[in-house]
């Protein structure tokens, strides 16, 4: 999954996040591609709380996730 683009402010951001953490849920998505500058510099946070609410709500791991950022 990509997080490039240009961002749209909080409802981008809202977005971005539901889609991927559906996304990852599902498992048919466990590669995660990012960048410090991709969506105005929200990509990372974003992913960081994607992850965190996968693991405290779900139990799901981590480690279940490759993540490469530039």
């Amino acid at each position: 999954m990509g997080t490039y683009g240009p961002g749209y402010g909080l409802t981008d951001q809202y977005f971005q996040y539901l889609s991927m953490k559906h996304a990852l849920m599902t498992g048919g998505i466990n590669h995660i591609d990012t960048a410090a500058h991709f969506r105005d510099q929200s990509a990372e946070r974003i992913v960081g709380q994607v992850l965190q609410t996968l693991h405290h709500k779900y139990e799901i791991d981590r480690e279940n996730f490759f993540i490469s950022s530039k």
